[in-house]
C-alpha cells in the first residue's frame, strides 16, 4: 500500500485499528483514512428464560475452521474445561487441512460439531439455547459474526485482536481476552461468568 498511497484518493477500512497503524508505520495522510463500520440487521433478541434457569452454561463457537480462527486454541480450551459443567456447540466447515482440529473436537466428551451452518447463516444458530458466544481468532478486522451475536444479545468472550476491541470494551459490552492464544485466560473468564451469572444478563 505504501508504493501506491500517494495516488489514491482514500482508504477505507472496517476497523480504526488498521488505519491506525497504517498512521503510525508509513505516516499516512489521516486525510485518505476512513473507518466504514459493515452494517447489519437487527435481529431479534434471544429469550433469556432458559438460560436463567439453566445451571450449566452451552458456549456456542461459530465460524470458519481455518487455521486463523484458531482452532487449537478452541481445542485447548474444551480439553481444560472437561470437568466443568460447559457443553460446547461448534459450527464451521473446515478449511484447508484443519481435518484433524474437527477429529479433535469430536473425540471431546464435552464438545458437540455439527459442521458447517447455511441458509439463514447467524440466525439458524441455536442461540436461545446459548450463554455465551466463544471467539478465538488470532486476526481480524471487525468480525461481523461478533457484530450478529451481540446484536441478538448473546454475550461474547472475544480475542482482543484488530478492531474487536472497538466493540467489545472489556467487562461492558464483552470480554475480551488477550493474548488472543491464552487459553488459561479464557478458561478463567468462562469460569468467572459462571460463578457470577448475572454477569450474562447484563
Amino acid at each position: 500500500l505504501h508504493d501506491c498511497f500517494d495516488y489514491l484518493s482514500a482508504v477505507s477500512s472496517d476497523n480504526a485499528r488498521f488505519l491506525k497503524r497504517l498512521r503510525n508505520i508509513y505516516a499516512f495522510d489521516e486525510k485518505k483514512l476512513f473507518v466504514h463500520y459493515t452494517p447489519i440487521g437487527s435481529a431479534e433478541k434471544r429469550k433469556l428464560g432458559v438460560v436463567k434457569e439453566k445451571t450449566g452454561m452451552d458456549i456456542l463457537w461459530a465460524g470458519r475452521i481455518a487455521k486463523e480462527k484458531r482452532p487449537d486454541v478452541l481445542v485447548g480450551i474444551a480439553k481444560a474445561c472437561q470437568g466443568l459443567p460447559f457443553r460446547f456447540h461448534v459450527y464451521g466447515a473446515p478449511m484447508h487441512s484443519t481435518d484433524n482440529y474437527t477429529d479433535q473436537l469430536k473425540k471431546l466428551d464435552n464438545v458437540t460439531y455439527y459442521g458447517a451452518y447455511g441458509g439463514y447463516g447467524f440466525s439458524s444458530l441455536p442461540i436461545e439455547d446459548c450463554d455465551i458466544f466463544l471467539y478465538t481468532s488470532q486476526s481480524d478486522g471487525l468480525p461481523i459474526v461478533l457484530l450478529e451475536a451481540m446484536s441478538a444479545g448473546l454475550p461474547v468472550v472475544a480475542s482482543g485482536v484488530g478492531g474487536v476491541g472497538e466493540l467489545v470494551i472489556n467487562g461492558q459490552t464483552g470480554f475480551l481476552i488477550e493474548p488472543f492464544d491464552d487459553v488459561g485466560a479464557y478458561v478463567n473468564c468462562l469460569e468467572g461468568i459462571y460463578k457470577n451469572r448475572p454477569l450474562l444478563q447484563n
